[in-house]
C-alpha cells in the first residue's frame, strides 16, 4: 500500500465516481458495471500518476502536494470520460478510430498517462492481437515504466513481421533514470524481432546513457533510413556513442539532431555518420550548440 493514502480513502474516492458516472450512464442506456469499470480505471491512472510524483531525487515529496496531485488528475479523467460520454473502455473499442495500418496511443487519451502494466495491456491490446499487422506505432507522450515496457516489448514482438515505423519520443522522461534507461532497454530488446526503417527516440533526455540503453537497437536494426534524437541532452559523448553503436549509417536519409548539447566537438561524430549517408536528403541539427568550426565539419 502506498504510504500517501490508504485503499479505504481509494475505494471512496472509485464508489464517488461511479455513482456520477452511473447517473449520467443511465441517459445514455449505459449500464452499473460500465460506470463502475470506468471508475475503477480512472483512479488508478490517477493513482499511478500520483504515485510517480510521490518520490523525488531528493526524497518524498510532501502526502498534501501528492494528494492534491491525485485528486486534480481524477478530476481531469473523470470530465474527460464525461465529454465522451463516459464511453465503454474495453480495449477493442479504444481502437475503434485507429488506422488499420497505424497505431497511436495518442488517440486513446488526451492526458499524459503513466502506465501500469495493467493500462499498457488495455491499451495495446490491439497490438497484442493474433494477427495483428500494423506497421507503424506510436507511444509518444505516454510515460512507460519497467513492467509497461515489457508489455510493448511482447507488442513489438508479436508486429516482428509488418512493424517498420516507431515513435518512442517522450516515452520515458519523467521517470527515475534507472528506470528509465531500462524501460528503454526492453523497448530496444523487443524491437530487435522486426526490421525497422524508421525511429524516433526524441524528448527522453537521453545522454550518453540513453543512446546506450538502445544499443540493441541501434546495432541490430540495418535497414533504417530515419532516425530522431531531438531535444535528447546528445553530448558530445551521447554523439559518439551514437557514431559507435549505428549499424548501418550509410543508409540514412533522414537524421534529426535538433537543439542538443552537441558542441563542436561533438559534431566530429555527427559529420562522420553523415559523411558515410551519401543519400542524405534530410539533416537537421539547429540549436545544437555549435559555431562555425562544427558547421564547417558538416557542411
Amino acid at each position: 500500500m502506498a504510504s500517501w493514502i490508504e485503499d479505504a480513502q481509494r475505494e471512496d474516492l472509485r464508489a464517488r465516481m461511479d455513482a456520477s458516472l452511473s447517473a449520467i450512464g443511465f441517459h445514455c442506456q449505459r449500464t452499473h458495471v460500465e460506470g463502475r469499470v470506468k471508475a475503477e480505471e480512472i483512479e488508478q491512472r490517477a493513482f499511478s500518476a500520483a504515485d510517480v510524483s510521490s518520490s523525488t531525487t531528493s526524497g518524498a515529496r510532501p502526502t498534501i502536494e501528492v494528494m492534491r496531485l491525485y485528486v486534480k488528475k481524477a478530476a481531469e479523467l473523470m470530465r474527460e470520460a464525461i465529454e465522451q460520454g463516459a464511453e465503454d473502455i474495453g480495449a477493442g473499442q479504444e481502437g475503434e478510430d485507429m488506422d488499420t495500418d497505424e497505431f497511436d496511443v495518442g488517440k486513446t487519451s488526451k492526458d499524459r498517462e503513466f502506465y501500469t502494466q495493467q493500462r499498457a495491456e488495455q491499451v495495446l491490446a490491439p497490438l497484442l492481437a493474433k494477427g495483428a499487422a500494423y506497421s507503424k506505432v506510436r507511444l509518444s507522450t505516454k510515460s512507460f515504466g519497467i513492467d509497461a515496457a515489457k508489455v510493448a516489448s511482447r507488442a513489438f514482438v508479436n508486429l516482428a513481421k509488418t512493424l517498420k515505423e516507431v515513435d518512442l519520443s517522450d516515452t520515458i522522461a519523467g521517470r527515475p533514470e534507472v528506470e528509465a534507461l531500462k524501460a528503454m532497454e526492453i523497448f530496444s530488446e523487443g524491437l530487435t524481432a522486426a526490421e525497422l526503417t524508421a525511429v524516433d527516440l526524441s524528448d527522453n533526455a537521453f545522454g550518453e546513457k540513453g543512446v546506450r540503453a538502445c544499443r540493441k537497437l541501434l546495432e541490430e536494426q540495418k535497414s533504417l533510413t530515419s532516425i530522431a534524437f531531438l531535444n535528447n541532452g546528445i553530448s558530445e559523448q551521447a554523439a559518439r556513442a551514437i557514431h559507435e553503436l549505428l549499424a548501418c549509417p550509410e543508409k540514412l536519409t533522414r537524421f534529426h539532431l535538433d537543439k542538443n548539447m552537441t558542441g563542436d566537438d561533438g559534431t566530429v561524430h555527427i559529420a562522420a555518420i553523415v559523411s558515410k549517408a551519401k543519400g542524405m536528403k534530410d539533416f537537421k541539427m539547429a540549436g545544437s550548440r555549435f559555431f562555425s568550426e562544427g558547421a564547417i565539419m558538416l557542411a
